[in-house]
């Protein structure tokens, strides 16, 4: 799943909006680039997030596949890119 947008149906962060950083199994590493930053990612449960049929452009998917260099800057563009659609 990682490179793809997610959902958040449980918690205090119910309703937004987050990009995979990376998963292991049934845990999510979640970044929106402000409040979660590449960083230090949110750890949440698969069963608490909705997927989203939506990838980042293939040029940052291919850096989060091969763990380059990500900016939450990208990532913030990348958020707000999709939700203009």
């Amino acid at each position: 799943m990682t490179g793809t947008f997610v959902s958040s149906l449980a918690g205090h962060d119910k309703g937004e909006i987050y990009l995979v950083l990376r998963d292991e199994g049934n845990v999510l590493y979640l970044i929106n680039g402000t409040t979660k930053t590449v960083d230090k990612p949110k750890k949440k449960k698969l069963k608490h997030v909705q997927k989203i049929n939506k990838k980042v452009n293939d040029d940052l998917y291919e850096r989060l596949i091969n763990n380059k260099k990500i900016t939450d800057e990208e990532i913030k563009r990348e958020i707000r890119l999709f939700m203009k659609q």
